[in-house]
C-alpha cells in the first residue's frame, strides 16, 4: 500500500471512530461498555443521568456497585460467538444477577453453541421465523424451538410479532413472551409510563 493510500485509510478509520463515539454519546438510551468483572470502560451521558453519577465516578466503579440487578433484568447478546474475555464478562454479569438473553435465536451465529458456555435465562426467536407462522409449516419450525428452550430451562420470547393471529398461535404452542410493533412500537422513555397505564399490554392491577 502506498503512503497516500495508508494516510487515506488512517483518516477514514479516525472518521469512523469519531462517528461511532458520537453515536454512542448521543444515544437516547443509557449505554456502557463493560469489561471483566463488570468494570465500566465507557459510559454515555444518558446512562450517567439515569444512574445519577458523574462519568468519572462510573468509570471508577463497577456495574454491580451502582445498580440493582433487578433493575437490569435482561442483557441481550446479539453478536457473533463471544471471545474468551467477553464470555468471562458475561458470566460475571450473570453471577451478579443480570439475566442474559440470546437474541436472534435460530439465525446466523445465535445457536446452541452459545447456550452451553453462558448462563442464559432466555432466548429470543428471530423475527424471520415468527413472520412465517401464518401457516402450519412455519408453526412446525417455531414449536420445537420453544420446546428446546423450555427443555433447557429457558424462557422463550418471540421477536417481531405483527398481528393478533401470530400472537394467538404463539400462545397456543407455549411461547412465554412476545415483542413487536403489534404490542408496542418504539416510544420515548417519557411516554412509557403512560403506555403501561393505558395499554392492554401494560401493567396488570
Amino acid at each position: 500500500m502506498s503512503r497516500s493510500n495508508r494516510k487515506t485509510a488512517q483518516k477514514g478509520s479516525r472518521v469512523k471512530r469519531v462517528s461511532d463515539r458520537h453515536a454512542f454519546d448521543s444515544a437516547p438510551v443509557g449505554l456502557a461498555l463493560v469489561g471483566p468483572e463488570g468494570r465500566f470502560l465507557q459510559v454515555n451521558p444518558r446512562l450517567c443521568r439515569l444512574l445519577g453519577y458523574a462519568e468519572k465516578q462510573l468509570l471508577a466503579s463497577t456495574l454491580g456497585a451502582v445498580t440493582d440487578p433487578h433493575d437490569l433484568k435482561t442483557l441481550a447478546v446479539r453478536s457473533s460467538i463471544p471471545a474468551a474475555p467477553a464470555i468471562e464478562t458475561l458470566k460475571h454479569l450473570g453471577a451478579i444477577g443480570i439475566g442474559l438473553a440470546l437474541d436472534h435465536f435460530g439465525s446466523g451465529f445465535s445457536s446452541l453453541a452459545h447456550l452451553k458456555p453462558l448462563p442464559f435465562r432466555e432466548v429470543k426467536i428471530d423475527r424471520s421465523f415468527i413472520a412465517r407462522m401464518s401457516g402450519e409449516e412455519g408453526i412446525s419450525v417455531v414449536r420445537p424451538m420453544i420446546d428446546l428452550g423450555h427443555t433447557m430451562g429457558l424462557k422463550v420470547v418471540a421477536a417481531g410479532v405483527e398481528d393478533q393471529g401470530t400472537l394467538d398461535r404463539l400462545r397456543a404452542i407455549g411461547c412465554d413472551s412476545a415483542q413487536g410493533f403489534y404490542l408496542c412500537a418504539p416510544i420515548p422513555a417519557a411516554d412509557l409510563t403512560i403506555w403501561m397505564q393505558r395499554s392492554v399490554w401494560g401493567l396488570v392491577e
